[in-house]
C-alpha cells in the first residue's frame, strides 16, 4: 500500500521521503553531522529526543537502536525542511520496545503538526495510534476488507499532551533522591547542594519488574526538577533586579536574597522521554507552584543556548556581553564571515577557508594573538600551539558562557 501511495505522489510531483532508505550518515559525532550551523543541528537533534550532551558528541555507530530511529526522525526533518513532502515509513517503530516507540511516535506527531510535511506510516502495533493521532486512519484486518477513517485531529481526546501528560505521566513533590536516579543523565556530575524542593515526573504504569513480581508501588521516574538556594554573587542577577540586593550588608544581602530567590538548580528528563516537552512542563509547574515568600525564580543555563526550555516555559533570558579579550577575535570571525558557533568543529573552519589564504591567515593571526593573550594571562609557558588546540580553546571559552533566566511572580 505504502509503495502504491509514494509512487501515486511522486506521479504529481510531490517529494516523497522514504523513511527506511534514508542514506547513510558520516561516522561522526551528532553534533557535526549534518553540515549545518551548530545551533540549527542542536535544535535538529533536540526535535528528535537527542539533545543530550554526551549523546550529541557520540558518533552513528555508538548509538542504541532506539537512538539510531531517532536520528533517522532528525534525518526526515532536515531533509523535509525546504519544500513540502510526504515520510513514508513501513513498520513504524516494529524494532523498538513499546514504550520507546510510543515517544518517538509522540515525536513525529509533534513534528508533522508544525511542519510542512505528510507522514504516512503503516504498522501492526496499534498502541500507537493514540501517540500517532492521524488525521487520516486506514485500517486492514484479515481478508480484504479495509476502512478508511476521516478524524477530527484536534479532539481533545486524542491530543499527545493528554495521552502522556494526563493519563501516562504525574507532577509529584521531589527530593534529592529522586534526582539521584536520573543524575546519570545530567552534564553536570556533582550534585546540587541546599535543595529546598523539587518536583517530579512520574510514569504511573508499573515498571517491567514491578508488573512482573506484582509489585504495584515500582514506577518510573522520567524527569526530575530541583530548587535550591540562591549563590550569594551573581552579576546577571545584578542586571536583571536593578540592583535590588546590591547596597545591602553582606549579612542583609544574603538574608534578602534567602528569603526572595529560589533557583532552579537542575532539570533532567530521561533520554527515552526526550522530545516531548517535559522540561518545560517542569519548569512551567515550578512557576506555578513557587515556596512561600518567594519573589522571584531564577536559573543559570550552560546549555541555554542549545536547549532553550527556560524560554518555552516563559522565564526571560539575560546573556552577558562579551568579555573585553574576546572581543577582538569575535569581530575577526565576523570579518571572515564566520559565526562563533562555527568554532565547534574544526572541519567547518577548515572547510569555510578553502582557497582563501587570505581571510586564513588574517584569522590564523587573531586567533593565535587571543590565545598568546590567554596563555600570558594564566602564566602559561608560550609554547606555539596547534591550530586544533586554539580552536579548542576558543571553542571552549567563547561557546560555554551560561545564560540566565528570571521569573518574577505576581503575587
Amino acid at each position: 500500500m505504502l509503495s502504491l501511495i509514494g509512487a501515486n505522489c511522486r506521479e504529481q510531483g510531490v517529494t516523497v521521503i522514504d523513511f527506511d532508505a534514508l542514506p547513510s550518515l558520516p561516522d561522526r559525532p551528532l553534533v557535526d553531522a549534518f553540515d549545518l550551523p551548530l545551533t540549527r543541528t542542536t535544535a535538529l537533534l533536540a526535535a528528535a529526543g537527542l539533545g543530550d550532551a554526551f549523546v550529541m558528541l557520540r558518533k552513528p555507530s555508538e548509538l542504541s537502536d532506539g537512538q539510531r530511529y531517532r536520528l533517522r526522525l532528525a534525518q526526515a526533518m532536515h531533509m523535509a525542511s525546504d519544500s513540502p513532502c510526504v515520510v513514508l515509513a513501513d513498520e513504524f517503530g516494529a524494532t523498538l520496545d513499546r514504550m520507546t516507540a510510543r515517544i518517538i511516535a509522540a515525536n513525529v506527531r509533534k513534528w508533522a503538526k508544525r511542519s510542512r510535511c505528510t507522514f504516512i506510516c503503516a504498522t501492526t502495533h496499534d498502541d500507537l495510534l493514540e501517540q500517532l493521532n492521524p488525521h487520516v486512519l486506514i485500517y486492514k484486518g484479515l481478508g480484504d476488507a479495509i476502512t478508511v477513517h476521516h478524524l477530527d485531529a484536534d479532539s481533545p481526546l486524542s491530543t499527545v499532551n493528554h495521552v502522556l501528560l494526563e493519563h501516562d505521566l504525574a507532577l509529584e513533590p521531589a527530593t534529592l533522591a529522586d534526582y539521584t536516579c536520573l543524575a546519570a543523565f545530567h552534564y553536570k556530575s556533582s550534585h546540587p547542594a541546599a535543595v529546598t524542593s523539587g518536583f517530579r515526573l512520574v510514569h504511573r504504569q508499573r515498571t517491567v519488574v514491578g508488573r512482573y513480581l506484582k509489585r504495584s508501588s515500582e514506577h518510573t521516574i522520567v524527569g526530575v526538577l530541583l530548587r535550591t538556594m540562591p549563590h550569594l554573587a551573581c552579576s546577571l542577577r545584578d542586571a536583571a533586579t536593578a540592583n535590588r540586593y546590591r547596597g545591602l550588608s553582606a549579612k542583609a544581602s544574603a538574608a534578602m536574597l534567602n528569603r526572595e530567590i529560589r533557583t532552579i538548580a537542575r532539570v533532567v528528563v530521561h533520554p527515552q522521554w526526550r522530545g516531548l516537552g517535559l522540561a518545560v512542563a517542569l519548569v512551567k509547574h515550578a512557576m506555578a507552584n513557587p515556596e512561600p515568600g518567594t519573589v522571584y525564580t531564577e536559573a543559570l543555563a550552560a546549555m541555554g543556548r542549545v536547549h532553550p526550555f527556560f524560554d518555552k516555559a516563559g522565564m526571560v533570558r539575560y546573556e552577558r556581553p562579551p568579555r573585553p579579550e574576546h572581543a577582538r577575535l569575535l569581530d575577526a570571525l565576523r570579518h571572515v564571515g564566520l559565526e562563533p558557533y562555527t568554532l565547534a568543529s574544526p572541519r567547518l573552519v577548515r572547510a569555510h577557508f578553502a582557497d582563501r589564504d587570505a581571510a586564513w591567515n588574517l584569522f590564523r593571526r587573531e586567533l593565535g594573538r587571543w590565545y598568546r593573550a590567554g596563555a600570558r594571562r594564566s602564566r602559561c609557558t608560550a609554547v606555539e600551539p596547534s591550530i586544533d588546540t586554539m580552536l579548542t580553546a576558543a571553542r571552549d571559552q567563547l561557546l560555554t558562557q551560561p545564560v540566565y533566566y528570571l521569573h518574577r511572580h505576581d503575587s
